[in-house]
């Protein structure tokens, strides 16, 4: 087995073919396996005749509901390769992307590599374009340089790990706290430069398109001390909450920010969302982002 991909599902059967082909694809003539692990989903009957159609997958079945968290877990426990990727139902296996960075991981002796994506919408693609991860602090790489980790572009060495496991209680910033324990653990931790996966949002079952307010305070509680990473949290909130007119959840991200230099960039910016998430511009500029962001779009 020369790798495992774990992929939670929950209602997933409608776009699982989707994902599986991708995988399939990239695999080339490997010997692999991908682990599915359904969150008690009410669709169970069409994802046991879906994935009757393929050889490679298992479908390992919860006792009881509990989040993609805790299905990533019994997944990468359940995974026979050390080389394990972690990818969402609604997402997809660039080419070149399995065979990149299984190299990479054992080359830099890396336990954990994740990296730039691409994004797609309505037939029209993005790429993040992140920074590149340096060795630094991965808080300040997520929330003070603008990075960011998404659970699909995750590939870990097995063997490397000790006791870092995806965290349970969180229902939301799943990939951000998995990433920071393995920082904390200090594991090594790699940047991959290359887009490797394709993620499809905006569709209705994808989790991460809501707010959940009560998993940001348990993720800020356990993850974040300094100030300058509660900041860098917020701002990863107020604009989209803005586009999205969530007024409350507007109220609460600039309730976390605190101004910690009167002269900068940064405050400028504080100051210019807040005004604008005020009436009578909430409207006009709520629309005005929702149009900027889809020139970012091709």
């Amino acid at each position: 087995m020369e790798f495992s991909v774990v992929i939670p599902v929950y209602n997933s059967a409608a776009y699982i073919c989707r994902t599986l082909d991708s995988v399939i694809t990239c695999a080339g003539d490997k010997e692999y396996e991908v682990i599915l692990v359904d969150d008690c989903s009410a669709d169970m009957a069409e994802l046991e005749r879906v994935v009757s159609g393929y050889h490679c997958v298992r479908l390992v079945r919860k006792p009881k509901k509990t989040n993609a968290a805790d299905s990533r877990n019994m997944g990468f426990e359940e995974a026979k390769s050390s080389m394990v990727f972690f990818l969402d139902a609604d997402d997809s296996f660039l080419a070149g992307y399995v065979d990149r960075r299984m190299k990479m991981l054992q080359e830099t002796g890396a336990a954990l590599i994740f990296g730039d994506y691409i994004s797609k919408a309505e037939g029209r693609t993005l790429r993040a374009g992140l920074p590149v991860y340096r060795d630094e602090s991965i808080r300040d790489y997520l929330f003070v340089k603008g990075g960011d980790c998404r659970s699909s572009t995750l590939s870990v060495n097995k063997s490397l790990f000790q006791e870092c496991r995806f965290d349970d209680q969180l229902d939301k910033h799943q990939d951000w706290g998995f990433v920071l324990k393995v920082y904390d653990a200090g594991e090594r931790i790699v940047f991959d430069n290359e887009p490797g996966v394709l993620l499809h949002v905006y569709h209705a079952g994808r989790m991460s398109a809501s707010f959940n307010l009560g998993a940001s305070r348990l993720f800020i509680r356990k993850y974040l001390d300094e100030q300058k990473h509660i900041n860098g949290f917020a701002r990863k909130h107020w604009k989209s909450a803005l586009v999205s007119r969530e007024v409350e959840v507007m109220s609460f991200f600039f309730g976390l920010y605190r101004l910690e230099n009167l002269i900068s960039v940064d405050t400028a910016r504080y100051f210019f969302y807040r005004i604008a998430g005020m009436y009578p511009f909430f409207i006009a500029a709520s629309a005005m982002l929702k149009f900027f962001r889809r020139l970012k779009w091709r």
